[in-house]
């Protein structure tokens, strides 16, 4: 995902891309509900093969159901080759926002807290 960041904001189509992350056990949003039923739906549920997952996703909900997207290999591109520099010994999992500008697109800016 960094280096699509990279690449993305390299090739023009963004100036800056910022991602920040929730603070884990501290947010809810709506898409919550929805992952908690299918959650709910995959305890009663066999699952052998992605059409089996498809499928139990697209029965989990009666009313206003999920779409769900097939996807082939062909639906898959490769990035190019370019690196994204990291800081040395960043520990990615422990930080809460990355920033990707247009001026070095393969730096890696990182914070540990969503503050400046």
């Amino acid at each position: 995902m960094l280096n699509l960041m990279s690449m993305l904001v390299s090739m023009g189509y963004f100036t800056q891309i910022e991602q920040k992350f929730m603070v884990s056990g501290h947010s809810f949003l709506p898409c919550d509900r929805s992952f908690a039923t299918i959650e709910k739906r995959r305890t009663v549920s066999t699952l052998h093969t992605p059409d089996d997952v498809s499928e139990m996703i697209l029965e989990s909900r009666q009313q206003n159901a999920f779409r769900v997207m097939k996807m082939n290999c062909e639906d898959f591109r490769k990035l190019p080759d370019a690196t994204l520099k990291r800081p040395a010994g960043l520990q990615i999992t422990s930080m809460m926002w990355f920033k990707v500008t247009a001026a070095e697109p393969w730096i890696l800016y990182t914070r540990h807290t969503h503050s400046e």
